[in-house]
């Protein structure tokens, strides 16, 4: 595994979205973006909302809806990254020749570039403004929908520590703000009367919302803290608003700015429109599927929490590979979301934030030249410093020794990583199933034997439903 060390670097303003910066071009390979020219940019998405989509449906019985996002699939799995020295981001890069089951040549090998923040420190996480716009339209009074997403914001109001700060935003075909930014500490009682206004009224109009919302979090914007918008809503399909809208610029705008947006969706299992939103402002999405009000306050309570500490804010990675030993690489993942070649060094571009305790991973298909020896290729992390507001950066270099070992002798995660990448390659149609699944089923079942780990077992679940 390649080691990595830190370097201080000059401050710069805080942005919002990961980046990965690769030595590429942007010609397609299956599942990935191939090539062996300079100035690929990827960037890195930290969610796992395919995978869960994906796996829900699987375990239904059902065919996933959708293209599976391979690098959301990866992200699902634990690591074994070690935790930076500081409070920062570690960076890891490694990796092994292919399986026998992955069609390669005998020159490629399976590289896998990871982050890494450290846990929680007992001082507990920074201070956070909250913005929650809530849909109220005719479809959320339906299922219960409304009431669960009022049940788990009381329960979240009740949890928030008293140096945070809440508002509320409710809006059907009108907009307003039922209670503007609060500090928690002596509010609790009235974010909890705002709480009990929302009511379900008439048809969505997103835009509204959203305007609202941000002059909302913008106005109780709170420097030194984490201050994010979050969009709750049962289904924005039928809003008329596209990837393309000119709102989508607005949310990547305010995300550079400092409000990061993350989309909960109320009902369902999938949302392109509220990723894609979620996406443009440097967050995630998290579902409740059924509606269910037990389960709304556990995702309110137990994952929208974890998110507000922030170890690596502003994160962004740049991977560069050696020409004099690579001649073409194969980033598995990451093609719908190219950003430009000059992003990493780019005060201005967007970054991205990963909360404590968590991992990021990314992995290549890379091919080496005959008889190459030494230097692969070098990854390194930028981020914006919780300490002191200056940034750091991480570098961490690759060698042809640290990928020369076979497959069987290569880290797990690595091994479950690709498995993982690999099922998501098979179900948008881009590897061949009958070939891949039974031995990537055997492989998983030795992994999950090996490890004892329900989520490796689940994915041998998944890897038998999808044949």
């Amino acid at each position: 595994m390649a080691r990595w060390t830190r370097i201080r670097a000059l401050a710069l303003t805080a942005a919002l979205a990961l980046a990965l910066t690769a030595c590429g071009g942007d010609d397609e390979g299956d599942g990935g973006v191939q090539s062996n020219e300079d100035g690929s940019v990827f960037a890195l998405d930290v969610g796992t909302e395919s995978f869960d989509a994906a796996a829900t449906a699987l375990l239904k019985g059902d065919k996933p809806k959708g293209k599976p996002r391979p690098q959301e699939f990866v992200n699902a799995f634990a690591q074994d990254y070690p935790e930076p020295e500081g409070d920062g981001v570690s960076v890891t890069a490694d990796g092994a020749k292919p399986p026998a089951w992955y069609p390669a040549s005998p020159q490629t090998r399976i590289v896998r570039v990871g982050l890494r923040t450290r846990d929680l420190p007992k001082g507990g996480r920074t201070a956070a403004s909250l913005t929650f716009v809530v849909d109220v339209s005719t479809s959320m009074g339906d299922g219960g929908k409304l009431d669960a997403v009022k049940t788990a914001l009381h329960g979240l109001i009740d949890q928030l520590k008293d140096g945070d700060s809440m508002a509320v935003v409710a809006f059907d075909k009108r907009a307003k703000a039922l209670r503007s930014m609060t500090p928690v500490k002596n509010g609790r009682e009235l974010l909890h009367a705002a709480v009990d206004k929302l009511k379900s009224g008439e048809e969505t109009d997103l835009e509204k919302g959203l305007a609202t919302g941000y002059v909302e979090a913008r106005s109780g914007y709170t420097d030194d803290a984490t201050n994010r918008l979050v969009l709750i809503s049962d289904d924005l399909s039928a809003t008329g608003v596209t990837d393309a809208s000119p709102m989508m610029k607005t949310i990547a705008e305010e995300a550079a700015g400092g409000i990061s947006l993350v989309g909960v969706g109320i009902g369902v299992d999938s949302d392109p429109l509220l990723e894609s939103m979620a996406d443009a402002g440097g967050g995630f999405t998290l579902y409740v599927k059924d509606a269910d009000a037990k389960e709304a306050e556990r995702v309110f309570a137990e994952r929208l929490p974890t998110s507000l500490a922030v170890q690596g804010r502003d994160t962004k990675v740049r991977v560069t590979f050696d020409k004099s030993t690579v001649t073409s690489f194969r980033a598995i993942g990451f093609e719908p979301r190219l950003a430009e070649a000059d992003d990493f060094r780019d005060d201005s571009a967007d970054g991205g934030e990963l909360p404590p305790g968590h991992s990021v991973t990314a992995l290549y298909e890379v091919t080496l030249k005959d008889g190459a020896s030494g230097p692969v290729g070098k990854v390194y992390a930028r981020w914006l410093s919780s300490v002191d507001g200056g940034t750091e950066e991480a570098v961490a270099n690759l060698k042809t020794e640290d990928l020369d070992r076979d497959w069987a002798q290569a880290p797990a995660p690595l091994r479950v990583d690709l498995l993982a990448a690999s099922l998501a390659l098979v179900l948008g149609g881009d590897a061949p199933g009958d070939v891949w699944l039974p031995p990537m089923t055997e492989e998983g079942e030795g992994l999950a034997a090996a490890t004892k780990d329900e989520a490796v077992e689940k994915l041998v679940a998944l890897l038998k439903a999808a044949k």
